[in-house]
């Protein structure tokens, strides 16, 4: 059964269904061919997986969850196909859920989620360590979930049992809420057509009184993409750095579009194409080639309380060469926000990665990245912490 669990997926969560309608719309529209969708108390957990090749697949994080439901906060860390898995939750909220390389990369990303998640910890939380886990994993724990409990000797992945509940189907498939309204549209038409043939049968006159309801204010996603845009970059540029006969000089952020600019060294406009990733648009401009990918903005996540800026304290401890600049906050009808300007002279896409993990906070979007390559890669970004304007604050600035 370990060979089906799905460890990273593309993961949401949001309390509010339309949420989850949008999110189920944009993985379709990014080629994702199955979902696992639960509910945790008031929050719907939603991941989603491109991976065709097996004929079943189970979320990992939603059975960890419900087997260890009884614990508040907790985080699980196993050894599954030479990789350290680590789930973490609190609440009926999803934390993490990730697998990291076991090498010294993978190794330090996971000491950056622990530390993250330490940060976090309420009461008397618990860490399940699986049985055959590495003592160097044993040591991280023993060093940053100090304050924790740690149990050990817990079931191994494969010892999981998932419930029907964890198992993927198709994207296609509608979630259980719009089944019950086409049921509910089903039924209501058959009523109206009903009640239109009764009254044709008996006429009579009717007093219609319309009634106005209230007007929500609909909000539009702000300005920027989700910071999981630096987790897909390698599979994003996988190749670029070796293209036959092409140079990739930059990739840059325009709006929701990423964009990578190439020169010509030998090679031909004609066989560059078959080189590339998927998800790629050419344009030719010249002497060089314009490539485009475009990228879907999300909804703030409003009903989250103000978190604490934990990343920009742990910044130079995991990335001493990173430079951080405050910029002039901001605000516009319907959102405030902080911003930053992140620099790093030499970096690689696995590091960029790494920062990812740094940057895991809610309602935090890049709005700015700029990828400049040569003899080492450079990175510039710049961020957004968004907050949700009051009603009548967002509404006395239109």
């Amino acid at each position: 059964m370990s060979d089906f669990w799905l460890v990273n997926g593309w993961r949401q969560q949001s309390r509010a269904t339309r949420d989850i309608d949008l999110y189920l719309r944009q993985a379709r529209e990014r080629g994702f061919q199955n979902y696992a969708l639960t509910r945790q108390g008031k929050w719907y957990w939603l991941v989603c997986s491109a991976d065709t090749t097996l004929s079943q697949q189970f979320d990992l994080a939603l059975t960890v969850r419900r087997t260890f439901a009884k614990l508040y906060q907790g985080i699980y860390l196993a050894l599954w196909q030479g990789q350290i898995v680590c789930v973490a939750w609190q609440g009926q909220r999803l934390q993490h859920c990730v697998a990291c390389q076991h090498d010294a990369d993978g190794l330090h990303h996971l000491e950056l989620l622990l530390q993250r998640v330490s940060d976090n910890g309420n009461g008397r939380p618990s860490a399940l360590l699986a049985k055959s886990l590495p003592e160097e994993v044993v040591r991280l724990c023993e060093q940053h979930l100090c304050q924790w409990r740690l149990l050990f000797e817990q079931c191994t992945m494969k010892e999981l049992q998932p419930t029907k509940a964890a198992k993927l189907k198709s994207i296609q498939q509608a979630p259980p809420w719009q089944q019950r309204q086409r049921v509910f549209a089903l039924s209501l038409v058959l009523m109206l057509a009903a009640a239109a043939i009764g009254w044709y049968a008996w006429p009579g006159s009717a007093t219609h009184v319309t009634t106005g309801a209230p007007v929500a204010r609909k909000l539009n996603p702000p300005a920027g993409v989700a910071v999981d845009l630096l987790h897909e970059l390698p599979q994003l540029l996988a190749g670029f750095q070796h293209l036959a006969g092409w140079q990739w000089r930059s990739t840059q952020l325009q709006g929701n579009q990423l964009q990578a600019i190439l020169v010509p060294g030998y090679g031909r406009t004609e066989e560059l194409p078959v080189q590339l990733p998927a998800g790629w648009e050419m344009h030719v401009q010249g002497q060089q080639v314009r490539l485009t990918h475009a990228r879907e903005s999300q909804l703030l996540a409003a009903d989250l309380p103000v978190e604490k800026l934990s990343w920009l304290d742990d910044s130079h401890r995991y990335f001493p060469s990173l430079n951080i600049q405050a910029g002039a906050p901001g605000q516009d009808v319907n959102y405030q926000w902080q911003q930053w300007q992140l620099r790093l002279p030499a970096t690689d896409l696995t590091e960029l990665t790494r920062l990812a993990a740094l940057l895991q906070q809610r309602n935090l979007r890049i709005t700015g990245l700029r990828l400049q390559n040569g003899s080492r890669l450079q990175a510039e970004l710049t961020v957004r912490l968004y907050q949700l304007l009051p009603i009548s604050q967002g509404e006395s600035t239109s």
